[in-house]
């Protein structure tokens, strides 16, 4: 065996639990939750609080990308010990390896996932997987080489960086401080530099520039880790451990309000004036960084506090266990539910007209036509059997231990 392999060998060895003794199951739940919730999101004719935002404003359906990068964070920052670890062992060439090479598998499934809506020759280059593959990139990267501090303090450059260039900063052919759908310095941005095909015509909601404050999104996530290193989700810890627990995850939620009110806080022209940035989902706006880093904090302990108290309650066990199955293949449920939702909602069926084919039909219009009763029928219909198409990989996977990460 050579030295490499005995220290990756002695690597794997010492990071078999956090820092803490147990696993974090809480973020697995976190994870869980986020992941169902994206597939609800997906699914079509949805209103209300389960439909994106038209361009300003923060729904439920608005908080579950976020919250993916703010998973990123967490997860960096609690495992940062092995990271450490890992840095001695075997230097920092083979740890940025390390985190180019899953940058790079998870960009390209990116392109993958965006192939099935088009093809090689006018392939979209950005989109859900590829942000999430950049903020983990970046905030692996700052983790290895900048102090907890520094980070923190880049991340609050970046925010107001950004709202000056949202607010204030002219660019050729926009209007200074216009915030409105597709005319923001951002989009323009977007049509001059961003190759490939844009998904909304002549801009893109995962861009360039709004890719800036979404790796601030992953550095509150760096916040949160670091406030629950060494934390456990195990609720037999000893009176003391426990009680540091607590007061870690008590302060957890304290930033979870002050970072929601600040975000929405900055939302309001009411109270602002002109230097109020609306919470604006496609372009990432820095006041929705803050709100929704701030929802998903409180979401975080809520799960913990949860999870704590599932063992009396009959009826709260299921839902861990569901929770848990769904975070720890999330990737995989994410993928499978791309080609599932191509599947359904693709002309693949054809309606026939007395016995000749009259046009095709997805799935979800077959269902459209065919079901009896009030208006949202279909759409019921569809929201369960896509949702139980879709995690039931997961469930197979869970009761045969196959854990596929990225």
């Amino acid at each position: 065996m050579t030295a490499a392999s005995q220290a990756h060998q002695q690597v794997n060895q010492q990071a078999t639990l956090p820092a803490g003794g147990g696993r974090l199951l809480a973020l697995d739940l976190f994870r869980g939750l986020t992941i169902l919730l994206m597939v609800i999101v997906n699914s079509p004719d949805l209103t209300g609080q389960w439909h994106h935002a038209y361009w300003d404003g923060a729904t439920i359906a608005d908080w579950v990308f976020p919250w993916f990068l703010l998973i990123v964070g967490v997860s960096l920052a609690v495992n940062e010990p092995k990271m450490r670890q890992q840095r001695q062992l075997l230097g920092d060439g083979a740890l940025l390896w390390g985190i180019a090479k899953r940058t790079l598998q998870l960009f390209a499934l990116g392109l993958l996932v965006n192939l099935f809506y088009t093809d090689f020759s006018a392939v979209r280059v950005l989109g859900v997987l590829q942000r999430i593959a950049i903020v983990y990139f970046c905030c692996a990267v700052l983790l290895m080489y900048l102090s907890r501090q520094r980070i923190l303090t880049l991340g609050v450059v970046l925010l107001l960086g950004y709202w000056a260039l949202l607010s204030f900063v002219q660019f050729p052919g926009a209007v200074v401080g216009d915030l409105s759908r597709g005319n923001t310095v951002v989009n323009l941005f977007d049509q001059h530099f961003l190759p490939g095909k844009l998904w909304r015509g002549h801009w893109d909601p995962e861009g360039l520039l709004s890719t800036l404050p979404s790796i601030v999104t992953g550095i509150t996530g760096l916040w949160a880790g670091w406030l629950l290193q060494g934390v456990t989700a195990l609720p037999k810890a000893q009176a003391q451990t426990q009680s540091q627990a607590t007061r870690r995850w008590v302060q957890l939620f304290a930033a979870g309000v002050l970072l929601s009110l600040l975000g929405y806080g900055w939302s309001q022209d009411s109270w602002l004036g002109s230097y109020a940035l609306p919470l604006i989902k496609q372009i990432w706006t820095s006041s929705f960084v803050l709100y929704t880093s701030g929802l998903g904090f409180i979401g975080f302990v809520l799960l913990q506090v949860f999870y704590q108290q599932a063992g009396s309650r009959l009826w709260a066990e299921p839902v861990v266990y569901v929770l848990k199955v769904l975070g720890m293949n999330a990737t995989v449920l994410y993928l499978w539910h791309v080609v599932l939702h191509y599947l359904l909602t693709q002309n693949w069926w054809w309606h026939f007209n007395g016995t000749a084919p009259d046009r095709a039909l997805s799935f979800y219009g077959w269902l459209t036509q065919t079901s009896a009763g009030p208006a949202g029928t279909a759409t019921a219909w569809y929201l369960l059997i896509f949702i139980t198409l879709s995690i039931l990989p997961n469930f197979w996977l869970y009761q045969r231990r196959i854990f596929i990460k990225l």
